[in-house]
């Protein structure tokens, strides 16, 4: 695992603040894995993803098959709302992957502004 996450409630959902670089589909799973533990520890289904110091080193495909596998299944059953706010450089690639999230029934937005994604996440 080359990241950090930092978790913080905030009240009706966490922001979880990523920093470091993801390499693979395992290091995508991980990430998934920890964001429904976190969601069952807390009681939360909705992050406000913070990934602006966070590169991303994966392909398209390996977004697909995470999106593909029993977790996004399971986090489409429970609500999960997720706002992401990517590295600048991961831009095009952040929407190709909310594209994948939308056509897995997951609530997933890509924002360049905090505030906007704040106002998404909690309206």
């Amino acid at each position: 695992m080359n990241y950090t996450a930092c978790i913080q409630p905030m009240g009706t959902y966490l922001k979880v603040t990523v920093s470091g670089t993801m390499e693979s589909l395992e290091d995508l799973t991980d990430f998934a894995d920890l964001l429904r533990k976190l969601s069952d520890e807390y009681g939360l289904n909705w992050a406000l993803l913070d990934e602006r110091r966070l590169r991303k080193h994966f392909d398209i495909l390996d977004a697909y098959n995470l999106a593909e596998a029993d977790i996004t299944a399971e986090a489409a059953a429970r609500g999960v709302r997720m706002a992401c706010l990517p590295h600048p450089e991961d831009l095009e690639f952040a929407r190709n992957i909310e594209t994948i999230m939308h056509n897995r029934s997951i609530s997933y937005r890509v924002f360049t502004d905090q505030k906007d994604a704040e106002a998404w996440l909690t309206r």
